[in-house]
């Protein structure tokens, strides 16, 4: 329930944990309010790289969106740029073709390469030549 979703978050939030795997499957009592502290828990976290929620089926397209803006939020290109781009498996076959494509994009082993690649999809809008060139390391600066 609730109050274990939230020790989970916990731990996920510590900056010094080394968690990779996490299988909660065919665990009914996460519902969307779970999935979204679970989801949010996932913002700074740069080492699980599973959270098995299978059987979850109180989850809905609510639920299932808190993970899409955790792994590219769209806020600004600094927000997207910082989002979580390790979280590559949720075991679950999600209907969602965006939380899909997230999930593939942060397959990828190069971060570097995974957070440029959802700047351009996100941010159409931006010349972004300039800051390919210099592999983005002064757009935290220039935006």
């Amino acid at each position: 329930g609730r109050a274990g979703c939230e020790a989970l978050a916990t731990l996920l939030q510590d900056p010094n944990g080394n968690l990779t795997c996490l299988d909660l499957s065919s665990n009914n009592r996460i519902d969307d309010t779970c999935a979204a502290i679970l989801a949010n828990s996932l913002e700074g976290n740069r080492t699980l790289h599973s959270l098995n929620l299978s059987g979850s089926n109180e989850i809905t397209g609510t639920g299932w969106g808190a993970f899409s803006k955790v792994l590219c939020n769209t806020a600004s290109v600094n927000v997207t740029y910082l989002s979580n781009h390790t979280l590559m498996d949720l075991g679950y076959v999600v209907s969602q073709n965006k939380l899909s494509s997230l999930l593939e994009l942060n397959s990828g082993a190069d971060k570097e390469q995974v957070a440029i690649r959802k700047i351009i999809r996100h941010h159409a809008h931006l010349d972004m030549e300039p800051f390919l060139e210099w592999n983005l390391k002064v757009l935290p600066l220039a935006v």
